[in-house]
C-alpha cells in the first residue's frame, strides 16, 4: 500500500513535467549505451563498472517512467520469469562457489534487477518505452559519428572499428541503431524535416554496417528488415493504403540516399586524415590498460591506402574459394564451439574464456562466440538450456505475430513490430557472438529490456494498453 502511494506521487510529479521527464529519459538511454560503448577503453574494471552504472541508470529510468497502471502477467510471462530466475540463480551459485564477483553481478542482474525493471517498464507502456529508447540510441549514434571523425582511426582497406576496439562490437552497435532509425522514420506522420533527418541516419548506419563488414550483424539486420518489410507490405495490401509521396520528397530521399554515404566516407577518410596530419593521432579513446581481451587498433601510419576498395566483399566471401578450411570460413568459430562443448559441465567455470588452438592459429582468450554455449560454459548446462528456452519462447511470439499480421488475424502495431525487430537482431546475433549479458552488450540490453512485451499485458481499458492497434503512417 505504501509503495502504491509512493508510485502515485512520483507519477503525479512526472506527469506535470512530461516533456522534461521524456528528455531526461532519452539522455539517460544515450548515456547508458555510450557507457556500454566506451567505458571499456578507459579502465581495466570495465565489466563491473558497466553493470553497476547501467543498472543505476535503469533504476532511475524506472522511477521516472513508472506509473500506477496495473499490468497482468501472462502464462508465457510466468514461464519466462521462471527461466530468467534459473539463469540468475545459476550465475549466483557459480559466482559464490568460484568466488567470482563478475558471475555474482550477472546473477544479480538476471534474478533481481531485470525482473523488477521488466514489470515497471511494462506499466509505462510499450509505445512510450520504445520511443524514448529509440531516441536515446539515435543520440548515442550521433555522438559515435562525431567521436569517429575526431578521435577514431581513418577508414582503411579492411573492416572499420571506429573507437569500439572491435569490428563486431561496432556491428552490434549498428544492429540496434538501424531499427531505432527505422522506427523514428516510420512513426513520423508527415514528411517533415525530422523524417528526412531520420532517413539520413538510417542510410548512414547502413553505410557504417558495410564499412565494419561484420557478417553476423549484416545477417541479423537483413533478417530484421525482411521481417519488417513483409509486414509493412501485408498491411498496405490489406488496408489498401496508398502512400502519398510528392515528387520533391522522392527527390530528397534519393539525394540523401546517395549523398550521405559519400559524405560519411569523406569524413572518415579525407577529413580524418587531415585531422591526423595537423593534430596527430588521438589516444583518448584507446585502451591504456593491459586487459586480457584488449584489441589493438591501428590508428594510422600515414602510409596506408585511403580508399576502402573491395574489403567488404573480400571479407564476406572469405572461406569460399580457399583451402584454409572451417577456421577461415567461420573465423575460427567451429573450432571454438567444439572446444567449449567438449569442456562443458553442470557446475560452470570460474573463467569464461579458454585457450583454443585451431588449424591455423591460437586464441589465447577465446570466448564461445555463441550465447547459449557461453552461458552453459560459464554458469552450467542448466543455465544455458534456460537461456535457450527463454529466447525460443520469445522467438515463437515473434513468429506468431508475424503470421497473424500476414493472415489478417491481428492488426499492424508499429511499436510491437519494432519491438520484435530489436529482439530479432539479438536472436540472430546470439548464434555467433558472445552477447548474452545486458548492460555490457548493445543487442542483449535491448532484448532483455523489451522482453517485457512477451511477459505482460495491460488490463482492458488502460489508456496505455500495449494491445492498442496503431497503424503506421504512410512512408
Amino acid at each position: 500500500m505504501h509503495i502504491d502511494k509512493v508510485i502515485s506521487r512520483i507519477e503525479n510529479v512526472c506527469s506535470k513535467h512530461t516533456k522534461i521527464v521524456n528528455a531526461i529519459s532519452v539522455i539517460l538511454f544515450a548515456c547508458m549505451f555510450s557507457i556500454t560503448a566506451y567505458l571499456k577503453n578507459f579502465t581495466n574494471n570495465w565489466y563491473a563498472l558497466m553493470i553497476i552504472a547501467c543498472s543505476g541508470i535503469s533504476l532511475i529510468l524506472m522511477v521516472l517512467n513508472c506509473t500506477s497502471t496495473k499490468v497482468k502477467i501472462t502464462k508465457t510471462g510466468i514461464a519466462l520469469l521462471f527461466f530468467e530466475a534459473v539463469i540468475g540463480i545459476s550465475f549466483l551459485i557459480n559466482g559464490v562457489a568460484f568466488k567470482t564477483k563478475g558471475l555474482i553481478a550477472v546473477g544479480m542482474v538476471f534474478s533481481i534487477v531485470f525482473p523488477m525493471l521488466q514489470y515497471f517498464f511494462a506499466t509505462c507502456g510499450l509505445k512510450k518505452f520504445i520511443d524514448i529508447m529509440a531516441k536515446g540510441i539515435a543520440v548515442s549514434y550521433i555522438l559515435l559519428l562525431i567521436i569517429s571523425v575526431l578521435f577514431g582511426p581513418k577508414l582503411r582497406n579492411f573492416q572499420y572499428e571506429s573507437v569500439l576496439l572491435n569490428k563486431n562490437t561496432l556491428g552490434q552497435f549498428v544492429g540496434i541503431i538501424i531499427p531505432s532509425c527505422t522506427y523514428l522514420f516510420l512513426k513520423e506522420s508527415k514528411h517533415t524535416k525530422m523524417k528526412l533527418a531520420y532517413w539520413a541516419l538510417f542510410v548512414s548506419s547502413i553505410a557504417l554496417l558495410f564499412f565494419c563488414s561484420a557478417r553476423t550483424a549484416m545477417l541479423s539486420v537483413a533478417v530484421m528488415l525482411i521481417y519488417l518489410i513483409i509486414i509493412e507490405i501485408a498491411k498496405v495490401i490489406r488496408t489498401r493504403q496508398k502512400p502519398k509521396i510528392k515528387v520533391p520528397y522522392i527527390i530528397s530521399y534519393i539525394i540523401i540516399t546517395i549523398a550521405v554515404p559519400l559524405i560519411l566516407f569523406f569524413l572518415l577518410t579525407t577529413v580524418r586524415g587531415l585531422i591526423i596530419k595537423h593534430i596527430g593521432n588521438s589516444t583518448l579513446f584507446y585502451p591504456t590498460y593491459t586487459g586480457q581481451s584488449t584489441t589493438q587498433i591501428p590508428i594510422d601510419d600515414n602510409n596506408g591506402a585511403d580508399l576502402p576498395t573491395d574489403f567488404s566483399f573480400d571479407y564476406l566471401g572469405k572461406g569460399i574459394n580457399n583451402d584454409l578450411g572451417e577456421d577461415n570460413l567461420t573465423s575460427g568459430r567451429m573450432t571454438i564451439w567444439k572446444e567449449f562443448l567438449s569442456n562443458m559441465k553442470f557446475s560452470g567455470h570460474a573463467v569464461e574464456y579458454r585457450v583454443v588452438t585451431s588449424d591455423t592459429r591460437t586464441f589465447n582468450t577465446a570466448y564461445a562466440h555463441n550465447v547459449y554455449i557461453q552461458v552453459a560454459y560459464s554458469a552450467g548446462i542448466i543455465a544455458g538450456v534456460a537461456y535457450l528456452i527463454f529466447v525460443i519462447i520469445c522467438g515463437i511470439k515473434i513468429l506468431v505475430y508475424f503470421v497473424k499480421v500476414i493472415t489478417g488475424k491481428e492488426k499492424y502495431d508499429l511499436c510491437k513490430a519494432m519491438c520484435y525487430c530489436f529482439m530479432i537482431v539479438f536472436c540472430i546475433s546470439s548464434l555467433a557472438e558472445t552477447i548474452y549479458m545486458p548492460f555490457t552488450r548493445f543487442n542483449a540490453s535491448c532484448f532483455w529490456f523489451l522482453s517485457f512485451c512477451c511477459m505482460y499485458e495491460l488490463k482492458s481499458g488502460s489508456k496505455t494498453s500495449t494491445n492498442k492497434e496503431e497503424e503506421s503512417p504512410a512512408s
